[in-house]
C-alpha cells in the first residue's frame, strides 16, 4: 500500500492520485474503480392553473400580463405543434413586444419573430437565432429598428414553462 504524508492511502485515494486527469478519472469510474459520481435530484416543477386565460390558436401568438406576486409579468404565448411554448413578452434587443410578431417554423425548430427588428427566438430555449429580413413596407421599418440607437445585441428571452390542458392554461409561475 502507498502513503501519502505518512498515513496509509486507501484504494479510491490511490486511484485519484493516480488519475489526475478528468478524462482518465471518468474511465476509472466507468470500470468501477474510482468514487461514483452523485447523481443530481429531479427538480419538481408545480403548474399551476391561470384562470382568465387562454391558449393561442396553433400556430398563433397572444399576450398575455398577469399579476404575479408583488409586481406583474408581461408573457408571450405561442401555439406551435400542439405544444404551448411561454416566453418573455419584449422582444431583448429593441423592447418590442413579440407577441405581435409571427411564428415561423426554422431548420431547428419554431420560432417567434419580433414584427419591429426582426430577431427570431427559439420557442423552446428562447435563445436568440437569425434576424429574418422582411419585404416591402415591414423591410423599412426593420431596417430603421436595427439602426436605431436603442437598438441592444440580442440576448436569450426568459422561458415560461406551460401546458394547455382542456382549454385551460397551466403555467410555472415559480421563478
Amino acid at each position: 500500500s502507498g502513503r501519502r504524508g505518512g498515513a496509509v492511502m486507501d484504494r479510491t485515494s490511490r486511484l485519484d492520485s493516480a488519475f489526475r486527469s478528468p478524462r482518465l478519472r471518468r474511465r476509472a469510474r466507468k470500470l468501477g474503480l474510482g468514487e461514483k459520481k452523485k447523481k443530481k435530484s429531479a427538480k419538481t416543477v408545480t403548474l399551476s392553473q391561470v384562470p382568465g386565460i387562454t391558449a393561442p390558436a396553433d400556430g398563433k401568438l397572444k399576450g398575455w400580463a398577469l399579476d404575479v406576486g408583488d409586481g406583474s409579468a408581461r408573457l408571450c404565448a405561442a401555439t406551435a405543434g400542439g405544444r404551448l411554448r411561454v416566453l418573455a413578452s419584449d422582444c431583448s434587443r429593441c423592447n418590442w413586444e413579440l407577441e405581435k410578431g409571427d411564428v415561423r417554423v426554422f431548420d431547428d425548430g419554431p420560432a417567434v419573430v419580433c414584427a419591429l427588428c426582426g430577431q427570431a427566438y427559439d420557442l423552446a430555449s428562447g435563445e436568440p437565432g437569425a434576424v429574418v429580413e422582411r419585404e416591402g413596407f415591414d423591410k423599412w421599418v426593420s431596417g430603421l429598428a436595427r439602426g436605431a440607437p436603442t437598438t441592444k445585441p440580442a440576448r436569450p428571452q426568459d422561458v415560461v414553462r406551460g401546458e394547455a390542458r382542456e382549454g385551460n392554461v397551466f403555467l410555472d409561475l415559480s421563478a
